[in-house]
This record gives C-alpha cells, structure tokens and sequence, in this order.
C-alpha cells in the first residue's frame, strides 16, 4: 500500500452488508487520492477478505486489511488503522455510515488552501439517515438534518457535548503528533474525548454543506447493526461523567484551569439553562391554564372531559408546535375536534393526510387532506404530527416504519 494524501480507516465487526456499502462510499469519490485501512476487529475475515476480492478492480492497490483475532475495541482498532497508514490526512469512515461523492474534494480542496492551512481538520454538516436492516438489505426510511443549527465548531461547545460525528471530519495527521491518539481504554465517546483534546491545540473548520451521512437504526436497541449511541445510551451516560471527572481531577493535580474545569463549567451551565428552561415553560403553562380555565368558563361545549383532555395535552406540546409544522394524522371527528383546539390556540395546521383513499385531495375544515406517503417528503426534523384518530397501534406502526419517533416527531392525543 502506498502513501496517499488521505488515509480513510475503517472500523468493523461481522457487518458485511454496511462494509460493501462503506466501501462504495469510498470508490464514488471525485477525489481519488486516498488509501482505506479496513481494520476487521474480532470479525469473521472471510467475509471481509470475500468484500476486497469483489471490489479488487476498483481498490486496486489502495486498500490494507487488518484482521484482529479478538476485538480490542473501536479506539484501538482506530490507531491500528493510522498507524499502519501513511498520509497527510485521515478519515474515520465507520462501516455504517457514508459520504457524498464530494465530500473529500471538498474538504481536502479546503485543507490545502491558504485559510486552511490555519485550521487541523475540516468538518461538513451532516445527515441523519434513518433506516432498518431487513433481512441482508438496507432500507432508507427517512432524512434529516443532524446539528442542523451548528455554524461554528467550538471548544466551548464541544466542552458541553458532541458537536461532530467521525465521518464528517477531515483533519491533518500530524494532530496525533501533538495531543496523542484515541483513549484505547473508552469503550464509547472515544471521538468526544479526542477533539476536546484536538480543539485545545487545533481550529476546525465547518464547510456549511451536507457531505457526510450518519446513519441511525432507530429500531435496533441491541445486536451487531445497533448504534452504540442508541443502544448503549446508558453506558454513554456514565463515560460522559467517567471523562469529566477524570478531566477535572487532572486539572486539580495539577493546580491549573484546563480542560477538566471547562468541561465541568460546561455541565453546570447546562443543568443552569435547563432550570431557566423549566421555570419559562412553567410560566408558559400557567398562562396557558389560565387561558383554558376562561374557555371553559364561556363555552359550555368544552365540558366535555376529552376535550379537556387533549387541551391539557395541546398546551405541553405548545413549544413544538410552534416551532415547527404541524400535520394531523386523522380527519375523522376526532379530527375535526382536534381542529377546533388548535384553532383556539391559534396554532396552524399545515396539512393533514388520512388512510382513507376516497378523502385524498378533498379539504377538511379548509386544510388539504393527503395521502400518509407525503410524510416521507419532509425533513423529520422540520415537522409535528399530531394522530388524531383512535387507530393509535396502527397508525404509531406505520409512523415508525417510516422514521418518525413517538413524542419526538409524533404524539398520539388519544
């Protein structure tokens, strides 16, 4: 294998279908100046050997497979990868994730520049993929904007929380040089633990497009194709704490304000602005209360105790669904009742969609009604959908089949 501007290390274990995919995200770049380090970590290496002989022609000599007997762990199997490497730049590509034909053009284009040369790595924005493993098939169920909001890459914020995921980031080789390697001993938020260390020497530079795609499979809490941060959410929670601490107690050896007493600050000012949060929501609710009790006072229709209920619900629910576009998932009665509410708050209706064919393209209390497949269209992120039907199983089934989370991007009133 020889040297290339880009080094692309990929982590993998017994995940074939997601590897062969990974690797097509590297073939497809424009920029074609790059090695890919497969480091096969505790896996079944015939699979992995059957992959390269199938995609030989095209990898040519630019691929270097490394085959671990027993998994040493992805921050291992990471440093195994650039170790074995050699190039001015370094991707970690996971198997399960991908990239836009552009995205190293772009960012090594950006590297190379003369602003460039004031940063250690280039990032990109980024897409959640949502989408379910059937069988030895991956299905796509839905997009949308992950960080969305992101337009700096900061050591303040990243003191708070992971503000990049690993295949969005393009940075220079000899930022190991300087702050070390990945924490072989963090089974999770190895990536999080590294660019607090990369940020305290080191500027990263956010290109404002979407060129890299982290993929979530919602549905999968545990098994080889889950997500660590999804199924091993509470093992996140107590390393997120672990790496703090140890941070803290490295500053207090050493009587100095570093990266321990920011991370800490970081964490208090965060529970701080959560508190404001609760106390502005709670004056919201009151008001909102206020406002019910008058309804119900002058309008002897609203007794009836649904009504008051799906109130009630409206108003928790009325940060969301002012921020976003709200989509009614019924246009039955229960429809129609849920209408007259949302009327009352003055909140909009964008649209709403029905599993009845004969009601598609007709209007329902001047408001379109569509078919459920529209959703798919949407940007997750940029939508509310209020099921206002009492098929609830059926229907919070078909939402999840299609990406969309209870009580995330759905909330089911009845």
């Amino acid at each position: 294998m020889t040297r290339a501007k880009v080094a692309i290390i990929t982590r993998t274990k017994d995940r074939p279908i997601m590897l062969e995919r990974a690797i097509n995200s590297v073939c497809s770049q424009t920029f074609q100046d790059w090695v890919m380090v497969i480091v096969n970590d505790g896996g079944d290496r015939t699979k992995v050997d059957s992959l390269i002989t199938k995609y030989r022609k095209v990898l040519k000599e630019r691929v270097k497979v490394i085959h671990h007997e027993k998994s040493l762990g992805m921050e291992a199997a990471s440093n195994r990868g650039i170790i074995a490497s050699d190039s001015d730049y370094i991707l970690i590509h996971d198997d399960d994730d991908s990239l836009d034909r552009f995205f190293l053009e772009k960012t090594v284009s950006i590297l190379d520049s003369s602003i460039g040369s004031h940063f250690g790595g280039v990032a990109t924005k980024v897409t959640r993929v949502i989408e379910e493993i059937e069988g030895d098939k991956i299905i796509i169920k839905n997009r949308d904007s992950w960080q969305k909001d992101l337009n700096s890459i900061t050591l303040a914020d990243m003191a708070i929380s992971n503000k990049l995921v690993p295949i969005s980031l393009l940075y220079r080789r000899k930022v190991h040089n300087v702050v070390g390697y990945y924490n072989e001993n963090l089974p999770v938020l190895g990536d999080w633990e590294f660019y607090l260390r990369f940020l305290s020497e080191f500027d990263i530079f956010l290109l404002n497009e979407e060129l890299a795609n982290y993929h979530h499979r919602l549905s999968l809490k545990e098994g080889i194709y889950s997500n660590t941060i999804i199924g091993g959410a509470q093992l996140h929670y107590q390393y997120d704490a672990f790496i703090r601490n140890q941070l803290i107690r490295k500053d207090l050896r050493e009587g100095k304000i570093g990266l321990g007493f920011l991370v800490s600050i970081a964490r208090i000012n965060q529970v701080q602005n959560v508190h404001k949060q609760f106390e502005t929501l709670h004056e919201q609710l009151d008001k909102k209360y206020r406002e019910i009790d008058r309804l119900l006072n002058e309008n002897k229709k609203l007794h009836n105790p649904q009504f008051y209920r799906i109130i009630k619900l409206i108003v928790e629910l009325d940060n969301i669904l002012k921020s976003k576009k709200v989509v009614l998932f019924g246009a039955g009665e229960a429809g129609k009742l849920v209408y007259h509410i949302m009327e009352k708050f003055l909140i909009p209706i964008e649209y709403c969609v029905d599993n009845d064919r004969s009601k598609w393209g007709s209007k329902f209390n001047n408001i379109e009604i569509r078919s459920p497949e529209t959703l798919l269209k949407e940007n997750i992120s940029d939508i509310f959908i209020l099921v206002s039907s009492s098929f609830t199983k059926e229907i919070s089934q078909q939402l999840e089949d299609m990406g969309f989370i209870d009580r995330e991007n759905y909330y089911l009133l009845f």
